[in-house]
């Protein structure tokens, strides 16, 4: 496992390589007082941004049509272990990737294609963390993707009721209730999306075939001081009946670009 961190004067983001995470990223006020608006969990799979890879969601049944093999909820990429390939030009970010061939047999009997998976972080000049996610087919057979991030932003549990989506006028958080509510929202991404609470909220522009977002406030009737707004290429379930079909020897990416509202 290995945690790098970069900044530059607006920003700092931290990654991890256990799992291909993006863990921290802290951004900087007017004040010159730092906010962190990623949630740092007790375990790292309620941390930052895991990646959904090969697919976001549960499969119908658990099972993976395509090899007949059942897999987990959300895919593998965020339970293995990625190599830091490269620090960019200093403070301009880090990549991470992922290699078919290092995953273990039972992975590659589940998910048997043969790829490279590729995170860049970097900043934007205006503290923004601009994730870049690229798949390139390295086998001879089209490979099926239905793939997302799971952000966790940090959101103090009794102001969720404060949320909205500028995209969706008609939704009104004041309508759940938020101790038990463990349900999702899907709704599109066109382009940008503002997401806004009491004290703060996040833009989140995409590219590319990322079209929706989930958001979700956890399971369990505990408080949890948190919202996910999760960018996904499709519902879930679809890298079963409609995944997108990455060529032999082609690549396929996205970018999405968070920005923070204070």
């Amino acid at each position: 496992m290995a945690t790098l961190s970069f900044q530059n004067e607006y920003a700092r983001v931290e990654i991890n390589s256990d799992g291909g995470y993006v863990t921290a990223w802290d951004v900087i006020d007017s004040s010159e007082q730092w906010h962190s608006m990623l949630y740092k969990g007790e375990t790292i799979k309620r941390t930052g941004i895991p990646l959904l890879f090969p697919y976001a969601g549960p499969l119908e049944n658990d099972l993976f049509i395509h090899s007949g093999q059942v897999m987990p909820q959300h895919g593998f990429a965020r339970l293995v272990p990625w190599h830091i390939s490269s620090e960019l030009e200093k403070s301009a970010g880090l990549e991470m990737n992922l290699h078919s061939s290092t995953l273990s047999d039972e992975w590659k009997k589940a998910y048997p294609y043969e790829f490279e998976a590729r995170i860049k972080v970097s900043i934007s000049n205006t503290g923004g963390l601009i994730y870049t996610l690229s798949v390139t087919n390295l086998g001879t057979t089209n490979l099926p993707i239905a793939l997302g991030l799971h952000p966790y932003f940090s959101l103090p549990h009794d102001e969720k009721h404060t949320i909205t989506i500028s995209s969706e006028p008609s939704f009104d958080a004041e309508q759940i209730n938020w101790n038990t509510w463990q349900d999702f929202l899907l709704f599109p991404l066109n382009h940008t999306v503002a997401v806004n609470w009491k004290n703060g909220g996040i833009t989140i522009q995409a590219t590319g075939e990322m079209k929706n977002l989930v958001l979700w406030s956890g399971e369990g009737a505990e408080e949890k001081p948190y919202i996910c707004i999760e960018p996904i290429s499709a519902p879930f379930n679809a890298i079963n009946s409609n995944p997108i079909w990455v060529k032999p020897n082609t690549k396929w990416s996205t970018t999405i670009q968070f920005e923070a509202l204070r």
